[in-house]
């Protein structure tokens, strides 16, 4: 109870950061300490180091803007230009540099400035993230920036590209805004725009660049040992310049046209550089410096954001602390600072003038803490194992030794007498230990393997639950245990009676499943078996099977005109489901369970309806009904088969296809693939979680009592029952290759069945991630053989083959492992889609399908109607239905398995890749190609009587429980 309440505290905390409210709160406070610290230094935060010039900035005749009221061509500006070293008081350290323009020669008014530093992106991209960059700074920097970075890798690369050591002029250097601001045209076209200031002769920018030496240990700035030239060499050397000739900056552009494919996280953060090839630099504006400022009178001069001209130029509103545009708010608040430090001049003069000469030399400032601690340490570049040096891979090796340690198999064994023959299956020992309702098996019966999915032994502390997500739960069920209350108060104080009781008990809900409207009619039932929560039991009907004798006679009145059983089969038109899975599965006394067969036809608008459906395997167990039947017995028969139907689904489909199956390739990853490994790096963020929510569901979901074993009808023992058959008998990889899945059963022909809402959604899914899984294998991978000769890549493939391991045999390549790059992408496909395409298919629309009770009772308590002379009154199908409490931990079980997603599939964290710069384009493009399904399938749905939205990319989660 206790954790409970602090997770569910840690949830509303978490959102109050998220909110604006917090960061308008925290503004102040930071703000406030930075004022502090400029009255009792007299100096700025940063770049204190620093020379100001004069000139003017000539807007360029031929500039290519839109048509904007500032940037006029050939329009001239006096400007002031401030170079400086943001840190250590030193020319020589190694560091980042800056350059802010103001186009006025006033110390402080201006219709416009631009704050610019060397890098094209930031080390910091929020006010969190610079909340936790300053805060390691004040500590002392080196040891607590190298914890800064490991959080961040995408900032520390920002970083190590940003930094400079004795470059020979400030001119030389190439300075950006990267932060980005709406730019505003006459057109009104949503634009947002990046400045940078380069050398006029666009020079590359090769000065300064650090050797790899420095950057192994970039947390070691200061100057080098014996480092002759003075703490202000690169001002002295500009006034030098200065007096021999007028030094000239190419002051450019950079505008993004908005797209809706755009993401704000990603195009509006200043963690990551525009692409130059869709935004080019666009040239402004010439500055042309002729003139040096004293120290004294440049100190008084201001550079801030407030000064931009706003018909043109505006910051982005902030969301929260967390939002990219927040660095701006944030920024603009920075004036009270310098208003502040300008008071103190005025009050006690200005600080003395930083002196040439070194108090100490500069290997004085050597930290043991980190002396040992190189750029390897904290940023594992992603690569493979041949590619990597020998030290890391023994490093390599390592990790994995300890992994292997802690992520460990878990296989089901059941002990028989050594007969030869497969065994009937019962309930392997783990089962036993789990769930304790077995006496242990005599000692002297042979041990066989169970065909059941491995599982990890025990689970890691890293992969438990975030608070965040625990809280997440608790919100969800206590939040639906109020509506049920409720509703179930509501009912009471009604008097309701019949099947409106099971309407009202979703009265608390906010949100109504749109089943419940229309769960009768014989369309809702069939469109459930094409855009429903379990759409892959459809398969085309090309024969007659023996033991379904459905003829001409028995479908007379439910075809088109003229259209008999043999031409509709050949005209592929009919469809069938087939429950033979659930034969002989054990069933909870009480409850009854049908193994239907059901026959479907296209008719002639192209919807497929219901004709036919036989509830036993064997004909002399009961009759085939059809629409023809009293509409009481029929509405029975279909709710027969639903209930059948959510026996697979939430088994086999659900809990089988996704949940197990992807906890047995997360085990395997991390048992062969290092952190390092580009695989690894793949393969995380669809992985995360699954083996924490899997633990919950051996242990609480499926266990005796639980909410399987109290609302389905198969309950925990059948359940086990029901997936050992299904992961002996189904090929479980190949039923998430969609084109394959589609093909093996004969439902891929659009114009034979063309309503088929997953069909169309899920192929277009499953292109998309396996155009961005084929472009991160072809970027790591440059040829098949790096696929061969990655032995850890092999190890990944034997792992899962093993039956000690992942007990997969028919993996692709058998005993050769992976053989080509197109093999291992195939693989990582089904993986990736798996976890969020294929579970968000299986898993979104529970609610929708499984809240309303009536339309799909995880267990009936009446039996299944075998005589079609019986009658079946709606009083009599209330009698089968479960009671409300039984039904309320239904709804409760659904609703929570049916939350909607925070982080949709693409939407990766800043660390994704260790932030490797060089993936960003593979993902911007996955990003666009979901964006552009997204709407596509939102102009699909304005069509639709339901909409069909759970592979919508907006709904579908990064991972199972994300």
């Amino acid at each position: 109870m206790i954790d409970a309440i602090r997770d569910y505290g840690f949830l509303y905390w978490e959102r109050f950061l998220r909110s604006r409210f917090f960061m308008v709160l925290l503004r102040p406070i930071i703000i406030t300490l930075i004022t502090l610290n400029s009255i009792v230094t007299r100096q700025r935060m940063s770049h204190e180091n620093g020379l100001v010039v004069r000139g003017q900035a000539r807007i360029l005749a031929d500039v290519d803007l839109p048509p904007n009221g500032f940037f006029t061509p050939g329009k001239v500006f006096p400007c002031r230009l401030r170079h400086a070293s943001v840190s250590f008081l030193d020319d020589a350290a190694l560091v980042v540099r800056g350059a802010s323009v103001k186009f006025a020669d006033e110390a402080v008014e201006s219709p416009f400035d631009m704050l610019m530093n060397n890098g094209n992106s930031t080390p910091f991209w929020n006010m969190d993230t610079f909340f936790q960059f300053t805060l390691a700074r004040i500590r002392g920097g080196r040891a607590h920036l190298i914890g800064y970075f490991k959080r961040h890798p995408r900032c520390y690369m920002n970083v190590r590209d940003a930094l400079r050591r004795d470059p020979s002029s400030f001119a030389n250097l190439y300075y950006y805004s990267q932060i980005p601001l709406r730019f505003i045209a006459e057109d009104a076209v949503e634009r947002y725009a990046k400045f940078r200031l380069i050398p006029w002769d666009e020079t590359p920018e090769r000065d300064g660049i650090p050797d790899e030496g420095d950057l192994q240990t970039p947390w070691f700035q200061e100057a080098q040992p014996n480092e002759r030239r003075g703490r202000n060499y690169l001002k002295d050397a500009y006034r030098r310049r200065l007096d021999k000739q007028h030094v000239r900056y190419r002051f450019q552009i950079q505008l993004l046209e908005w797209r809706d494919s755009d993401d704000r996280d990603y195009e509006l953060s200043s963690l990551y550089p525009w692409n130059e090839d869709d935004c080019p630099w666009r040239d402004l504006a010439e500055v042309t410096i002729t003139e040096a400022l004293e120290d004294t009178e440049g100190n008084e001069c201001l550079f801030s954001l407030r000064h931009l001209p706003q018909t043109v130029l505006q910051t982005i509103p902030a969301r929260c602390f967390r939002d990219g545009p927040s660095i701006d708010y944030l920024r603009l608040a920075g004036w009270w600072p310098r208003r502040a430090r300008l008071l103190m001049y005025r009050l006690r003069g200005q600080p003395p003038r930083i002196p040439d000469e070194r108090s100490e030399p500069a290997d004085a400032y050597a930290d043991e803490t980190v002396s040992s601690v190189v750029s390897d340490d904290v940023y594992r570049r992603p690569c493979l194992p041949q590619h990597d040096t020998p030290e890391r891979r023994e490093e390599r090796r390592e990790q994995l030794e300890k992994a292997r340690g802690v992520y460990q198999y878990l296989h089901g064994y059941i002990q028989v007498e050594p007969t030869g023959e497969r065994p009937p299956w019962e309930p392997p020992p783990w089962y036993r230990r789990v769930f304790k309702i077995y006496e242990p098996e005599p000692e002297d019966r042979k041990t066989v393997p169970v065909p059941l999915p491995p599982f990890v032994r025990e689970l890691p502390k890293a992969d438990r639950y975030s608070r965040y997500i625990q809280g997440r739960i608790y919100r969800i069920v206590g939040v639906s245990y109020l509506a049920l209350a409720l509703s179930r108060i509501e009912n009471w104080l009604a008097k309701r009676n019949g099947l409106d009781i099971y309407r009202f008990l979703l009265w608390g809900f906010r949100d109504k499943p749109p089943t419940m409207a229309r769960w009768r009619e014989d369309a809702e039932f069939a469109r459930q078996r094409v855009a429903g929560v379990n759409p892959r039991m459809l398969r085309r009907f090309t024969e007659i099977p023996a033991n379904f004798p459905v003829t001409d006679a028995t479908l007379a009145g439910l075809l088109d005109a003229d259209e008999t059983l043999a031409s509709a089969i050949e005209k592929k038109r009919l469809y069938w489901c087939n429950y033979a899975v659930l034969e002989g599965i054990s069933v909870k006394p009480g409850r009854y369970l049908a193994h239907p067969i059901a026959l479907f036809y296209v008719n002639g608008e192209g919807r497929l309806m219901p004709v036919a459906i036989q509830l036993f395997q064997r004909p002399e167990a009961g009759p085939i009904f059809t629409p023809k039947d009293d509409p009481g017995l029929w509405l029975a028969v279909k709710t027969f088969t639903q209930s059948a139907d959510a026996q697979v689904h939430e088994v086999v489909e659900h809990l089988l296809s996704t949940h197990l199956i992807v906890e047995l390739f997360k085990v395997a990853m991390r048992r062969t693939l290092p952190d390092a490994h580009p695989v690894n790096k793949l393969l995380t963020p669809h992985l995360a979680y699954t083996m924490a929510v899997n633990t919950s569901a051996r242990t609480q979901l499926l266990a005796p009592g639980g909410p399987i074993d109290s609302t389905m009808a198969v309950g925990s023992k059948g359940a086990f029952e029901l997936m050992a058959r299904a992961w002996r008998d189904h090929p479980i990889l190949d039923g998430q290759d969609v084109p394959l899945d589609l093909k093996a059963r004969g439902v891929d022909d659009v114009e034979a069945l063309p309503d088929y809402p997953w069909r169309d959604d899920a192929l277009k899914l499953w292109t998309i991630v396996r155009g961005y899984v084929a472009a991160m294998v072809a970027h790591f991978y440059a040829s098949d053989d790096d696929v061969v000769n990655d032995d850890e890549l092999q190890a990944f493939h034997a792992e899962i083959r093993d039956p000690r391991g992942g007990n997969i045999p028919d993996m692709p390549g058998r005993d050769a492992g992976f053989r080509s790059r197109d093999e291992l992408s195939g693989f990582l496909t089904r993986i990736v889609y798996t976890a969020t395409a294929g579970h968000a298919a299986v898993n979104n629309g529970q609610y929708d399908c499984f809240g309303f009770i009536p339309n799909v009772p995880g267990a009936l308590y009446r039996p299944p109607p075998r005589d079609k002379d019986l009658s079946w009154s709606e009083r009599d199908l209330e009698r089968a239905l479960p009671d409300l409490r039984t039904a309320s931990t239904q709804i409760l079980m659904v609703r929570l398995l049916s939350r909607r997603t925070e982080m949709p599939i693409g939407r990766y964290a800043p660390a994704f890749f260790a932030g490797t710069q060089s993936v960003l384009p593979i993902v911007t493009r996955f990003r666009r190609d979901l964006h552009a399904l997204s709407l596509e399938i939102e102009g699909r749905n304005r069509s639709r009587d339901v909409p069909y939205t759970y592979l919508d990319p907006k709904q579908v989660p990064q991972s199972i429980v994300t």
